[in-house]
């Protein structure tokens, strides 16, 4: 039985495992969810310790039960993009948008650092993943290029 730590709202593989010829599995959760499947995905809607048993009959008629629990963790509060300049650039200029502290970044553009350089305008935004493998995507901050450039007159 799987136990470690996951997120609210990710799924949790379960999978069972015997000695011997099983011919009934039963996956019980501790709310209404059953499953008699040998290998289950279950996705807890709350926090906290879940409880999980699965029981089997064998070829032979005998019964046997394996508990354990499952510790489902908050999701991270969402933080915001700190543009570290003006969001509105001149052509050829860039401004650097720095995610939120987190462990793993995928930013809307492709890039996986805390913090890009962006040169084109657009909306941005991160998917940050904390040190419990909890993920949540920030707010879009919207970057904007002059489109004419100065001409100074002498």
């Amino acid at each position: 039985i799987a136990t470690s730590p996951t997120c609210v709202n990710t799924p949790v593989n379960f999978t069972g495992s015997s000695a011997s010829i099983i011919l009934n599995w039963l996956w019980n959760f501790d709310d209404p969810t059953r499953s008699a499947l040998q290998n289950v995905s279950k996705t807890f809607a709350y926090p906290g310790v879940h409880n999980v048993s699965l029981s089997v009959i064998d070829a032979q008629g005998c019964s046997g039960t394996a508990t354990a629990t499952v510790t489902i963790l908050n999701p991270p509060v969402p933080d915001t993009i700190t543009p570290l300049s003006p969001t509105t650039i001149c052509y050829g200029d860039s401004v650097i948008l720095q995610a939120p502290a987190g462990t793993s970044y995928l930013w809307s553009n492709g890039s996986t650092t805390q913090t890009i350089a962006v040169y084109q305008s657009g909306s941005y935004f991160v998917a940050v993943t904390d040190a419990n493998g909890c993920s949540y995507t920030t707010a879009s901050v919207v970057v904007t290029v002059a489109v004419s450039t100065p001409t100074a007159v002498l």
